[in-house]
Parts: C-alpha cells; sequence; structure tokens
C-alpha cells in the first residue's frame, strides 16, 4: 500500500477508531475527504503518520478532532521527529572535473577595481562612525553619577528644557519602635 492518500485515510480511520467519534458515517467520509488532501500538503509526506503520531494525537483528544485541533496535535510531534534531510550526494559535493577558463586581465582588473572601492567605502563608513562616537562619548562625563536636584534643575536649564515638575521632598519623622 504505497498510495499516499490512502494511508493518510487509514489513519485518520483509526484515529476515528480510537477517539469518539459523534457524527453519521456520511459526514465523517466527508472530513475523511476533506483532511486527507490538506494534510498531505501540510506534511508533505506520510512519514507523519505512523503508529506513534496516531497514539501521540489520540492520547490528546476525547473525540474526533477538527482540522485545527488535528494539527495542534500532530505539528509539536512531527517536528520532534520527523527525519533530518539527506545529506548533499557526493556527485554535488565533488568539485568539478574541469578547472575554470582563465578569467581575461581586463576583467580581474574590473573585480580588483570594483573590491578596492568597496573596501575604501566601508574602512570611510567605520572612520565616520569611530569619529561620531568619539565625539559622543568626549560629551558624556567621565564617570556616571547621581545628580542632585539642584544640580539636575541647573542642567535643564543649560539644555534649554523645561524639566518635570517634581513635589518638593517630604520628611516624615518616625517615632522609634519600643519593643518593650
Amino acid at each position: 500500500m504505497h498510495d499516499p492518500q490512502a494511508i493518510v485515510r487509514d489513519w485518520l480511520k483509526a484515529l476515528a477508531t480510537l477517539t469518539q467519534a459523534n457524527m453519521a458515517k456520511d459526514e465523517l467520509v466527508g472530513k475523511l475527504g476533506a483532511y486527507v488532501p490538506m494534510l498531505l500538503q501540510r506534511f508533505g509526506s506520510t512519514a507523519a503518520f505512523c503508529p506513534d503520531s496516531l497514539e501521540h494525537v489520540a492520547s490528546q483528544c476525547k473525540f474526533f478532532p477538527t482540522y485545527a485541533e488535528l494539527c495542534d496535535a500532530l505539528v509539536p510531534w512531527w517536528r520532534e521527529h520527523r527525519p533530518m534531510p539527506p545529506l548533499i550526494a557526493a556527485k554535488e559535493a565533488t568539485p568539478p572535473s574541469e578547472p575554470p577558463s582563465p578569467r581575461h586581465p581586463n576583467e580581474l582588473q574590473h573585480v580588483a577595481s570594483v573590491v578596492a572601492r568597496v573596501i575604501g567605502e566601508l574602512k570611510q563608513e567605520e572612520t565616520e562612525k569611530a569619529a561620531y562616537y568619539a565625539k559622543a562619548n568626549n560629551a558624556l562625563p567621565a564617570t556616571r553619577r547621581e545628580m542632585t536636584r539642584a544640580e539636575l534643575t541647573e542642567a535643564y536649564k543649560r539644555a534649554g528644557v523645561k524639566g518635570p515638575d517634581l513635589p518638593k521632598p517630604t520628611f516624615r519623622v518616625v517615632p522609634a519602635h519600643n519593643d518593650a
């Protein structure tokens, strides 16, 4: 039995047997007809429809699941259990038997000039970034510290910005706790 649709259909029939299918036979046949092509498209092969995946899905469903419930149960299982993709075939991994044709000197000169221009632009961009960050770092104080309220107010004034309206600090005297 190598028909992919038959494999998925039989898997779904087994799921219906393991769960409570509260529907008429015609309705179940209709669901199977809709589920099979969508499941094959989603999973790409019949490898996801094996006894282990059937047990996993059936253990999570009391009733025959909707398509969304079925995918919610099967997709995580498939992510953990799907086979690894095949390795690159040896024929594709071997170098070509013929060496590449020699390049024309004008072509090599053009490539060298383009590479030199790009490297120059990258170096210039790095130099500009370094200068920008050096200037920005020089504008910062040498060390960070907390400012007093007066220093903060003065800094806002120097910057020409209205500072936040902070309430005046209030101090409350807390009586000493007496355990006696």
